[in-house]
């Protein structure tokens, strides 16, 4: 948060502080579990871990404070991976499926999908899953990746 950036570990369950501009490292933090992906609302991180869960987290200390299943109709939503927080939206693509979960972070629905297999590169790899999603202020746009994509797709924000 700030003029930080903040960069997940997988499985060392640590957090790597950056300054923006010079990209020097400035901290860490420690935490259980994966991490998959962060965003942050100016208040807290949401923390992803490959569950259901989106866990919150103190911007100084990271400890973690509360949690919220994400459900779709009443089921839960497993395999949460990259996040980006756009106006008060979070948006978390779903490890090995081509949609992109638009959820409400107070209750943790899912209000809408937004489907980018018309999109999807045509690549035989299995490994060549949905993974990024950057938000471009400038163009009101969601900048949208994955694993050995040649390209990004610009997909707009649900207002």
């Amino acid at each position: 948060m700030g003029p930080h950036v903040v960069w997940l570990t997988w499985t060392r369950q640590q957090a790597f502080i950056f300054d923006l501009e010079s990209l020097e490292a400035s901290g860490e933090f420690s935490y259980r579990g994966e991490g998959w992906g962060l965003a942050s609302d100016g208040d807290r991180f949401m923390m992803s871990d490959g569950s259901s869960v989106i866990s919150f987290r103190d911007p100084q200390t990271f400890v973690r404070h509360g949690e919220v299943q994400v459900t779709d109709g009443g089921v839960a939503v497993e395999r949460l991976n990259e996040l980006e927080w756009v106006s008060g939206v979070l948006y978390a693509n779903v490890w090995r499926d081509s949609r992109i979960a638009v959820i409400d972070i107070r209750t943790g629905n899912v209000v809408r999908w937004l489907d980018l297999a018309p999109f999807h590169p045509p690549l035989d790899d299995p490994a060549a899953v949905l993974n990024g999603i950057a938000y471009d202020q400038r163009n009101d746009c969601l900048l949208v990746t994955g694993k050995l994509w040649p390209e990004m797709i610009c997909v707009r924000p649900v207002h």
